[in-house]
């Protein structure tokens, strides 16, 4: 970012602080909050709770990327929501994917790996579900809970 903000004299950035009273993490609103200081004219992307699909998910933060000259990566709430509405609409394919694209972004998010395998053994795909866990298990070597679904899936 210091290379990108020293490189580019076009880029005016904008400082502020909030603080969220009960919040010990970061939450989606102060990404949002981040956003609008960045952007005036920027929302948060309320239409992929309700209507949107990943593609526009992925086509919009590629073009905040291209804007802003860096990745910028969909927040794992935005991606989480997303793709608990598609296993609500029972659109299971779009369903994989989306939770394939958050893997992607978040790979430490071990109970993830797990949803994608129950996913993917619901739908007749035991090998595939095992070769996601043992990724899991690669990416993150002591996550116990990707090793108890692992025993599981191969002892049944």
């Amino acid at each position: 970012m210091q290379k990108l903000l020293q490189n580019d004299s076009s880029i005016q950035l904008k400082l502020g602080t909030a603080i969220y009273k009960g919040e010990g993490h970061f939450p989606n609103k102060g990404f949002y909050d981040g956003m609008r200081m960045l952007f005036s004219d920027w929302s948060p992307p309320y239409q992929w709770f309700y209507d949107g699909t990943l593609k526009q998910l992925k086509d919009h933060y590629l073009a905040l990327s291209k804007k802003m000259k860096m990745t910028i990566t969909p927040p794992s709430d935005l991606i989480w929501a997303l793709r608990n509405r598609l296993e609500k609409e029972h659109r299971t394919d779009e369903l994989i994917e989306a939770t394939r694209y958050h893997i992607d972004h978040y790979p430490t998010n071990t109970a993830r790996y797990i949803a994608l395998a129950n996913l993917l053994i619901e739908n007749d795909k035991k090998t595939a579900a095992i070769q996601v866990l043992r990724i899991g298990l690669e990416r993150n070597p002591s996550a116990k809970d990707i090793v108890e679904a692992l025993n599981s899936i191969i002892q049944n």
